[in-house]
């Protein structure tokens, strides 16, 4: 699959679109252990649809094997590289503002101004042109992320515009220029989180910045990120007999989980990566609830979730969307949403794999 160019430079080239680093996936609700990505999905099997709604998790069962296409055919699989990647980097985008309008962003090579994009229109675009799949829309509706696209290596400045923009000039939030940079081979998604229509001390809209784990894991890596206006930290853990227990702890407003052991005072804890990501066993229905760091009362409980293992899974801690924000109990404990990433799932389309994971979705 050779790259072609997205933009008027090569800053970003083409989507990879079974871009998978690598590898197999997650299972939501089923309680199967031995789900995993498929080596080709459907527009409308992905995480979700092109006008952002949450669909079925983009998972088979184990006769899917982990084999894909080959580069040449043009089918989208999983391990579907193109040559370029091995001096490139990958870039995504995401939208995790929960009552944030579809958007799109800019790019620009660090300190230059440069803006180039959107990014989403420009991927959309690529891909139509191919002739080989519809795209789908070129807006990120909440909670979307992109498909990843090649990028050349090193620090990049972020610009928000509206879905729709015909270029980069007209920004919706200030650029986010501290960024971490990107070497070869590395992966970083662009979020937007906050509130759009900040209520009390809620945060407004920013841009953030991650790097995202690229190796396939024997076992599963997970992390969390904290996009909720509502919460200063929080935790996101399970529940057996009564007792909570923090998987992913103390994560502030705006980052990835920390590289802290998860149990305060445990050493022998274990700890997550520089990126956030947390090595654990392969999961078959597993509950997360979600609470304010220090609570004991939950904020959101998700479906039983099932992790097969070679899985890089990115849980997603977001607002409701609601203002003024509604409460999980009459204490007054805010509630909030959980978001599921699949970070190494295949796509076919402009959109990688996310979707709310909780009753009623």
């Amino acid at each position: 699959m050779r790259a072609t160019s997205l933009l008027t430079s090569p800053l970003v080239a083409a989507p990879i679109l079974a871009f998978g680093l690598f590898g197999l996936g997650a299972c939501t609700g089923s309680g199967d252990d031995s789900c995993a990505i498929a080596t080709a999905v459907s527009a409308t099997e992905a995480g979700t649809t092109q006008d952002g709604s949450a669909v079925a998790d983009a998972t088979v069962g184990a006769d899917a094997g982990g084999g894909g296409a080959s580069p040449e055919s043009g089918d989208a699989g999983v391990g579907a590289m193109s040559q370029p990647a091995l001096t490139m980097a990958f870039l995504r985008i995401a939208n995790w503002s929960s009552d944030a309008p579809p958007i799109d962003f800019c790019v620009a090579p660090h300190g230059t101004g440069a803006f180039q994009g959107p990014v989403l229109a420009n991927l959309t675009a690529a891909i139509n042109q191919t002739g080989n799949v519809d795209a789908g829309r070129p807006a990120l509706s909440f909670p979307g992320v992109s498909a990843y696209s090649l990028v050349a290596p090193g620090p990049y400045d972020a610009r928000l515009v509206a879905a729709g923009a015909p270029d980069c000039s007209a920004k919706i939030v200030p650029d986010q220029t501290n960024l971490p940079a990107v070497a070869v081979g590395q992966a970083m998604t662009i979020a937007l989180v906050g509130a759009a229509r900040p209520a009390g001390n809620q945060p407004g809209l920013k841009m953030i910045g991650l790097l995202d784990d690229d190796q396939t894991p024997s076992l599963v890596a997970i992390r969390a990120i904290n996009a909720s206006p509502d919460f200063s930290n929080v935790d996101v853990g399970t529940v057996s007999t009564g007792l909570f227990t923090p998987l992913l702890a103390s994560i502030p407003f705006g980052s990835a989980t920390p590289a802290v052991p998860a149990v305060t005072g445990d050493a022998s804890a274990p700890m997550a990566d520089s990126n956030g990501y947390l090595t654990v066993p392969a999961q078959k229905g597993t509950t997360f609830h979600v609470r304010s760091s220090g609570s004991a009362i939950d904020s959101s409980v998700s479906l039983p979730v099932s992790i097969g293992a070679g899985a890089i899974v990115t849980l997603v801690v977001v607002g409701t969307g609601v203002t003024p924000t509604t409460t999980s109990t009459d204490s007054g404990v805010p509630s909030a949403q959980i978001v599921e990433v699949i970070d190494n799932a295949g796509t076919v389309n402009n959109l990688g794999s996310s979707m709310v994971i909780e009753p009623d979705q």
